[in-house]
């Protein structure tokens, strides 16, 4: 399974250019569908604010800190993780085989990372892989378990588009979802 699930991130091309990175926000969040760009969270579930992250870091290529395709929207726990590294030196490679980076919205994203469809962590499938986890540190980081209350978000909001034609069986079962979602929330969400 996908890092993003079902969603495809994908940059607009026709975004005209700002002289400020941040007011990009709006934008990045559209084309990011309100998550990680690197550990796909939702804003939605999250308790802190989301970043806009350099994907080239400005200090490797100042004159891309407005470029719309450097730009990635993330969690403020993935922004300071990658902070400013850039494992190759060269602003034009992103990694090296081994060790670096993939644009999350790029294709390639997908080559080097998975989720595991039942645990919900974020695994490596190749060498970039594991140093993009390292880097993230999503093995020590609850990942998985924000990723099991987003599939609770998603089934109570399906349950909300519904709720008035809910039999008393199923409100029930909205009822535990929902509390267990809270449980999540107060449990795991405030340690990421």
């Amino acid at each position: 399974m996908r890092v993003h699930g079902d969603q495809v991130i994908c940059r607009r091309t026709n975004i005209p250019h700002r002289r400020n990175y941040k007011y990009y926000e709006d934008d990045l969040r559209e084309d990011f569908h309100n998550m990680c760009g690197y550990c796909g969270k939702s804003r939605e579930i999250s308790s802190r604010d989301f970043h806009i992250d350099h994907f080239v870091p400005k200090s490797q290529a100042p004159e891309r800190e407005t470029d719309y395709n450097n730009l990635v929207y993330c969690c403020c726990v993935c922004n300071w993780k990658k902070s400013d590294k850039w494992p190759t030196g060269d602003p034009s490679i992103p990694h090296n085989g081994d060790v670096g980076f993939s644009d999350p919205a790029s294709d390639e994203f997908d080559t080097h990372l998975m989720r595991d469809e039942e645990t919900g962590e974020i695994c490596p499938k190749t060498d970039v892989g594991s140093y993009i986890c390292n880097t993230f540190n999503f093995s020590t980081r609850p990942i998985h378990w924000v990723w099991k209350a987003e599939q609770l978000q998603k089934l109570i909001n399906q349950f909300n588009k519904r709720i008035s034609t809910l039999s008393q069986e199923e409100y029930k079962k909205y009822a535990l979802i929902n509390s267990e979602l809270g449980e999540c929330k107060k449990i795991f969400l405030d340690k990421e």
